[in-house]
């Protein structure tokens, strides 16, 4: 056993030696607690709560609200994560993607426009028409990723227990 330092339901610190040698302020008090307590367990009312890092959820609006958020982070690191067009790879950052669509709204109206842009692997020189199938491809890679968390946000909402939407796979089908 040995003591930890208790302030409201948070575990401070502990120390080996008797606690009560060691004063503390109104707020804080000394608890005799299990050798394997750590400061991430809680303790409530007279009781040390072991550290769950997947705590149940509560209710099933909880589970879905956060079995949606996790989605909609897995979507933006795929919208945002770059693809590869001809063999040259292309961020897709919201940065980049305007970018992307300042440079094909200039190459529609100047088909001999050219730009060198900079990709992950170095400098390429793009012409009007690749940068259009750039912008397309693009395009399509962000619309696919929204499309994919519709897809799996109507599948989300449509689950019935805690325990489907805890182990529904937000990364599947990507």
């Amino acid at each position: 056993m040995k003591n930890a330092l208790i302030q409201g339901t948070r575990i401070c610190e502990f120390v080996e030696t008797q606690a009560d040698q060691f004063p503390v302020a109104a707020e804080l008090i000394w608890v005799e607690v299990a050798d394997n307590t750590t400061t991430e367990d809680t303790y409530v009312d007279g009781i040390v709560v072991k550290y769950d890092p997947n705590p149940p959820s509560a209710t099933i609006e909880i589970a879905v609200s956060r079995k949606l958020s996790e989605l909609s982070s897995y979507r933006f690191e795929q919208e945002t994560g770059g693809i590869v067009v001809s063999s040259t790879p292309i961020a897709t950052s919201r940065e980049s993607q305007a970018l992307i669509t300042s440079a094909r709204i200039f190459a529609k109206e100047n088909t001999a426009y050219t730009v060198n842009w900079k990709t992950s692997s170095g400098f390429v020189s793009f012409n009007s028409e690749q940068i259009i199938t750039i912008s397309d491809a693009v395009r399509d890679h962000v619309e696919s990723c929204f499309d994919k968390e519709l897809t799996d946000t109507n599948a989300i909402n449509e689950l019935t227990t805690i325990e489907d939407v805890d182990a529904y796979n937000v990364k599947t089908g990507w």
